[in-house]
C-alpha cells in the first residue's frame, strides 16, 4: 500500500507542522530549513537562486510574493526518503 498524506496542518505562514498520513500515522515536522537549496535543484523551480552569506553560498527564493505553495508545504510525507535531500534541516517525529 502506498503511503500518502490525508491532512495536512500548516501554521499561519503556510509551513507544515504536522501530517496525518492514510495508514493513520501521525508526525510532526521538526527541524528548520537549512537553505541549502537542494530540494530547490531537485524540482523544476523558476524562483531558486543562491546569494552568499558569512562566506557560504545559500539558497535565495526570488519569488516576489513570497515562497511558492509547493515550498511552503514541503516536506509533506515521512515515508518519502527521495522527498527530503540528504543533509535537509528537517525531520519527523512520530506523535
Amino acid at each position: 500500500m502506498k503511503i500518502y498524506p490525508l491532512r495536512i496542518s500548516i501554521d499561519s505562514k503556510g509551513n507544515v507542522l504536522e501530517v496525518e498520513l492514510n495508514n493513520g500515522e501521525r508526525w510532526k515536522v521538526k527541524g528548520e530549513c537549512l537553505r541549502c537549496g537542494k530540494c530547490c535543484e531537485r524540482g523544476v523551480c523558476q524562483s531558486y537562486d543562491h546569494e552568499v552569506l558569512n562566506g557560504k553560498v545559500v539558497a535565495k527564493c526570488s519569488a516576489q510574493w513570497g515562497k511558492p505553495w509547493q515550498c511552503k508545504i514541503f516536506p509533506t510525507n515521512p515515508y518519502d526518503e527521495k522527498e527530503r535531500p540528504e543533509g535537509c534541516g528537517y525531520n519527523w517525529e512520530k506523535i
